[in-house]
């Protein structure tokens, strides 16, 4: 990959970043090894996005908020930017079409569990062939996406867990008015949704 493929894929994620993922929230509720519904509830921004692309800038330092605005405006251009020598730009690069969509691909979610010096992340959610990682934010309690990794996820892991359905909704927004996957062979009626879920039902779907 040269830096006009990486720009091409920069462009196309950005638009369908900001059409299906900026300034909304997921909520994706997965099945634990006991069978209990969890929830892992996701905001994503507009400066999320330079962080899950692994794009260096040699010369100048940029915001990420300022990154995202040159891939939407397309100001931004192969001499701006580098690949990094070690090859993680272009794996992210080459995954970052398949989980930037409106479920992120998330089949199945974790605790990364491999601790390396140069990442850090807490959450995958994604399945064998690429995920996605997150961290909490301190300010707003919601897992923000830091990473994306083009690996087989379960080998990153401490506990895969299964993902039943995943909701979507813009932040300012109090009810998760859309379901963006559902497991077809889950059944909800059966299952015991978590306590927050409902006592706060009205912030969410009526399954």
């Amino acid at each position: 990959m040269d830096n006009r493929d990486a720009l091409r894929i920069l462009f196309k994620c950005a638009d369908i970043y900001e059409a299906d993922l900026m300034d909304r929230n997921l909520l994706i509720l997965y099945v634990d090894k006991d069978h209990n519904v969890k929830t892992i509830e996701t905001q994503f921004s507009a400066a999320n996005f330079m962080h899950l692309t692994g794009v260096k800038f040699p010369e100048r330092r940029i915001s990420a908020n300022y990154f995202f605005d040159l891939c939407i405006n397309r100001r931004l251009n192969s001499k701006m930017f580098v690949l990094s020598a070690d090859g993680t730009t272009d794996m992210k690069l080459r995954i970052l079409p398949t989980l930037i969509c409106k479920d992120i691909s998330a089949r199945m979610v974790g605790d990364f569990s491999a601790r390396t010096p140069l990442l850090t992340t807490e959450k995958l959610a994604g399945g064998v062939k690429g995920c996605m990682g997150f961290v909490r934010d301190r300010k707003t309690d919601y897992y923000v996406p830091n990473t994306v990794l083009n690996i087989d996820m379960r080998k990153y892991v401490s506990d895969q867990c299964r993902v039943i359905a995943i909701l979507r909704k813009y932040k300012k927004e109090k009810v998760y008015s859309e379901i963006v996957y559902r497991n077809k062979k889950s059944d909800l009626s059966r299952l015991k949704l978590p306590a927050a879920f409902v006592m706060h039902s009205e912030l969410y779907l009526d399954f």
